[in-house]
């Protein structure tokens, strides 16, 4: 197995996982608290760890962006990594937003409080 290939596994173990998810919701009959089985995202060559989780605890655990791992596994230096890097890129994109909004504030307060003369302010006391 290439390198390359290793570090696209644990996208690929994702999306069987998201498969899996797909199948769960498609039964006609299940319970929540029905557990099923998810292939461990580790990434090590030749794993065959199964996590057994409800589908809330597989959303759940999807919405943190973190690997899926079984019992005992652990996440990739190149995993932890890109965990890490959409971590950043989320909260930064969370502070464009919010620096968006008070940019947004701050000219609306500032455009009440402009003079309808056209000056740039009050001017200045002389001492």
């Amino acid at each position: 197995m290439t390198d390359r290939h290793k570090a696209d596994l644990p996208e690929l173990l994702g999306e069987v996982n998201l498969h899996v998810r797909e199948l769960a919701q498609e039964q006609l009959r299940w319970d929540p608290s029905d557990r099923w089985g998810f292939l461990c995202e580790c990434g090590r060559p030749g794993c065959r760890g199964i996590a057994y989780l409800s589908l809330a605890e597989y959303e759940a655990l999807r919405d943190t962006r973190r690997p899926l791992l079984a019992p005992g596994h652990r996440a990739s230096p190149a995993q932890k990594a890109r965990q890490d890097a959409a971590m950043l890129r989320d909260d930064a994109q969370a502070l464009r937003a919010q620096a968006r909004q008070q940019q947004k504030r701050a000219r609306r307060t500032l455009g009440r409080q402009a003079p309808d003369d056209g000056s740039a302010g009050p001017e200045p006391e002389k001492r």
